[in-house]
């Protein structure tokens, strides 16, 4: 946060004892403001109205008064109708009240009463065993923490090794008793006790990197590219040996070993078509489609000679996941000691459907993929999204689309835990969606059976 004389500075006007006046309002903090009164002759008192212009629109603050000014310095004016979060207001033109979130709080304390009884007792139990360990674990790290740090790893890894087998299996089976309890819950069902289960285990869901970014969501939607690394990486993570432990769990499941699967596979593909390569085309032109980091490029680009027989167009709506993007392509070719052919594109997918005229603007690709979009994609949209990437291949290109199956073991897992939801779809729904295709179609699942690919190859006579 800029220091307050770096804070813009707010015209409007106060009311003070029915008299109205211009002032300034400087940020002074998040619940207060420093006011200057442009000499008017203000005296300080309660102000029965404050508005400031904000934009284009007058944002009325409402009733204040001014508190005793400290070691000298100026009056700060706070208010009395309920508590504004300036800090919103000024560096984000954003109006947000404190105590709006106690207007809903009748709602919310009565969410319960929507939840079942065997849930309602399944939740019960599941927090006070977390909670027993908890309390041991967290012992263990307060009495190790003043120790050197490889002498405090040394008891961790120690304590986890002791003491993961039975806690990851006690979660196996509470996992396989969550999925009993809520087999036959509709949608809305799902929604309600989600929110419940997760409101109860929030504390402990923080502790684990994965588990709090999901939850929290701090790019707005689940998959990004930081979610996407801490998949990859397939490691202990976390401040604590208890989120430790929950973090590994939810990166160990068979749903995370598929989507560090495709990553694989996709790379071996193009390593294929690189091999093959279509004989008249000088580089092979590669379009990936909400490319996110773009980690599988490392895998494909894994020799100078690689690097020259490729050119890749990152397709992402994402700035961050582009930035990230051109970060590991200029790892790449510091490596390689070569200069890469990629471009960078910033559009969305509903941006991408408008466009009349793709194939002038990006060109035409021998391999298109795409390995998460389509688990966010309605049935709908994501036929529209395939017909219209199938009009920027080349003839004899190929393109592979992936999805998570309905076979998914970790589905409930993924929709309670993580609050990570995503369409499934089953072999048959994606074959599908290329309906008024003109290709040769098929689909392949990758060694757990949770991830598939929609293989698309277009006739070289298009």
């Amino acid at each position: 946060m800029p220091a307050p004389s770096a804070a813009p500075v707010l015209e409007g006007w106060i009311t003070v004892r029915e008299q109205t006046m211009p002032v300034r309002a400087r940020f002074a903090s998040r619940y207060s403001l420093w006011i200057d009164a442009n000499g008017s002759g203000v005296q300080p008192g309660d102000v029965q109205m404050l508005a400031l212009k904000v934009n284009a629109r007058v944002v009325e603050v409402g009733r204040c008064r001014f508190l005793a000014a400290e070691d000298g310095g100026p009056a700060r004016l706070v208010t009395v109708d309920g508590i504004q979060d300036f800090e919103k207001l000024f560096f984000h033109s954003r109006t947000s009240r404190v105590e709006s979130a106690f207007l809903n709080l009748s709602l919310i304390l009565g969410y319960k009463e929507r939840i079942s009884g065997p849930f309602r007792d399944f939740v019960s139990g599941l927090t006070y065993d977390l909670n027993v360990y908890t309390t041991l674990l967290d012992q263990v790290d307060a009495d190790s923490r003043d120790e050197p740090p490889p002498v405090r790893a040394a008891i961790q890894e120690n304590v986890i090794s002791r003491v993961e087998p039975d806690f990851f299996s006690y979660l196996d089976e509470r996992s396989a008793a969550l999925e009993r309890i809520v087999k036959r819950f509709s949608e809305t069902e799902h929604e309600h006790h989600g929110y419940y289960f997760r409101r109860q285990l929030w504390s402990m869901l923080l502790r684990s990197p994965i588990m709090a970014r999901t939850n929290v969501k701090p790019r707005g939607y689940n998959g990004d590219s930081e979610m996407m690394r801490l998949i990859y990486q397939d490691d202990y993570q976390g401040d604590t040996t208890l989120g430790r432990m929950l973090h590994k769990y939810a990166v160990a499941k068979r749903g995370a070993q598929a989507v560090r699967n495709r990553r694989g596979w996709i790379a071996g593909l193009i390593h294929r078509l690189l091999t093959e390569g279509p004989a008249a085309a000088p580089m092979l032109r590669v379009l990936s489609v909400a490319c996110g980091p773009a980690l599988e490029v490392k895998d494909v680009l894994a020799t100078p000679e690689d690097c020259r027989g490729l050119h890749f167009s990152l397709f992402d709506q994402d700035q961050q996941a582009l930035l990230e993007a051109g970060s590991l392509v200029r790892e790449i070719e510091t490596r390689h000691g070569v200069e890469l052919s990629v471009d960078f594109i910033k559009e969305s997918v509903r941006t991408m459907l408008v466009t009349r005229a793709l194939q002038e603007r990006w060109g035409q690709f021998h391999f298109i993929y795409s390995m998460g979009l389509f688990d966010y994609l309605t049935a709908p949209v994501a036929a529209a999204v395939l017909r219209k990437l199938f009009q920027l291949l080349e003839p004899g290109g190929e393109m592979v689309i992936g999805n998570f199956s309905t076979a998914n073991p970790d589905r409930v897992f993924m929709e309670y835990w993580l609050d990570w939801k995503i369409i499934h779809r089953s072999e048959q729904d994606l074959l599908h969606l290329t309906v008024g295709i003109d290709a040769e179609c098929s689909v392949e699942a990758d060694p757990t059976g949770i991830q598939m690919l929609l293989h698309l190859r277009k006739s070289r006579d298009a």
